[in-house]
């Protein structure tokens, strides 16, 4: 169980609470999905996946995974675990970890991938901690989706993923750019409600 030392009640409640609606996400809003599918992946790509929410994961399928198979993957703070449900689904998967700070979200996931049968664990832990079982040359795939912006320990994760990694594998990182920790000017915020 997470220690109250490293993160706050407040913050475990938060993250434990709030699944996110794919639809309003900042890579799911519809008006602003085909610039982000052109500036991400390129022009060509805009016509196929803009109608398609999961389009971030998608495009990832299609281009760099579905030539590998009997994947053994890691999701790091996987919340409420939508974007592992949603690799599952499309590629072979040996077995799939997740790992979150909240027990809300974590509880939410196991429960959704046990009524779907998919072969997922998921497990309450602090990344940025040394009490996680990092292995070593253990991972194809490590997802850290919308994660690596909130780890105050970055250097210290992406060491950590760097030695789970198999020689070849991937590390999959969807991750706005922008104010640190998104704490965005009176003027940025009141140009994102507006939108």
């Amino acid at each position: 169980m997470q220690k109250e030392s490293t993160v706050s009640a407040k913050v475990l409640e938060r993250w434990s609470k709030d699944d996110i609606d794919l639809k309003k996400s900042f890579f799911g809003f519809p008006p602003f999905r085909p610039y982000q599918i052109a500036q991400s992946f390129g022009p060509h790509f805009v016509s196929q996946y803009t109608d398609n929410p999961s389009w971030p994961e998608d495009i990832v399928i299609d281009q760099y995974l579905s030539r590998i198979s009997n994947i053994n993957a890691l999701s790091i703070c996987c919340g409420f675990g939508h974007v592992e449900r949603h690799y599952l689904k499309r590629l072979p998967f040996k077995h799939c970890h997740g790992i979150d700070i909240a027990p809300g979200a974590i509880a939410s996931a196991t429960e959704k991938a046990q009524k779907e049968n998919l072969n997922l664990s998921y497990e309450v832990a602090d990344v940025a901690e040394a009490s996680v079982n990092w292995q070593e040359n253990t991972y194809d795939l490590i997802i850290a989706n919308g994660a690596l912006h909130h780890l105050k320990k970055l250097d210290f994760v992406l060491e950590k993923i760097h030695f789970a990694l198999k020689p070849g594998g991937y590390l999959i990182s969807n991750e706005t750019i922008g104010a640190s920790y998104q704490d965005h000017s009176f003027r940025h915020r009141e140009l994102i409600n507006a939108v």
